[in-house]
């Protein structure tokens, strides 16, 4: 059977509306906002810490770093003559992401792609900001102790 002039239109306008429709379906919407990394920046006080995030070094405070979402991070910050600062980075779902995310699970496939590529959670905290504090040597008390030890023997 062949199509007429009317027919064919109307097949090509319902494939387009279908297409449209479908397209989205295809891939997460908040991947499409989110993706599947996050760009972290890591700042201290004083500046010039090291940035080390699950063993791997990032450079210098300040700086950033494009960290993949779908795992959470122990960040040391450090910088000789301060004590190191422990930051544990973590993903979350919360804000607006929660929400997009309810409404990707509507839609069921953009939900699913969402969830398995961690598009609709963030790393927090970000920024990651630290204070360092100064290494104190306390000398005053092993002579305190020595002293101590040796008064009143002659």
């Amino acid at each position: 059977m062949k199509m007429n002039r009317w027919e064919k239109a109307k097949a090509l306008l319902v494939g387009t509306l279908i297409a449209i429709a479908v397209a989205p379906q295809l891939s997460g919407c908040l991947f499409a906002t989110n993706g599947k990394t996050e760009d972290v920046k890591f700042e201290s006080t004083p500046a010039g810490a090291r940035v080390v995030a699950n063993g791997v070094p990032y450079g210098l405070t300040p700086t950033s770093a494009k960290l993949p979402r779908c795992q959470d991070y122990d960040v040391v910050i450090e910088k000789p003559g301060f004590e190191p600062a422990s930051v544990r980075l973590s993903r979350n779902e919360s804000g607006p992401d929660a929400i997009s995310s309810v409404i990707d699970g509507c839609l069921i496939v953009p939900g699913i792609i969402d969830v398995w590529d961690c598009s609709a959670t963030s790393l927090n905290p970000n920024p990651v900001n630290v204070q360092l504090l100064p290494i104190t040597t306390n000398t005053a008390a092993p002579d305190a102790h020595r002293q101590a030890s040796t008064s009143g023997h002659p």
